[in-house]
């Protein structure tokens, strides 16, 4: 019977079955401070309105 896999496990980013890489944790977060800056950027040109 196979092993159940435990959640410690999958958070794990050694673990063999993690699912995030630290390739692809890298590139979410470069992606999502480069949409947080053109959003601020955008907002500061224009004049801030809500």
């Amino acid at each position: 019977m196979a092993e159940r896999l435990r959640v410690r496990d999958l958070l794990n980013r050694k673990h063999p079955l993690s699912p995030i890489s630290d390739r692809v944790l890298i590139t979410l977060l470069i992606f999502t401070a480069s949409v947080l800056a053109a959003t601020l950027i955008i907002q500061f040109s224009m004049g801030y309105r809500s």
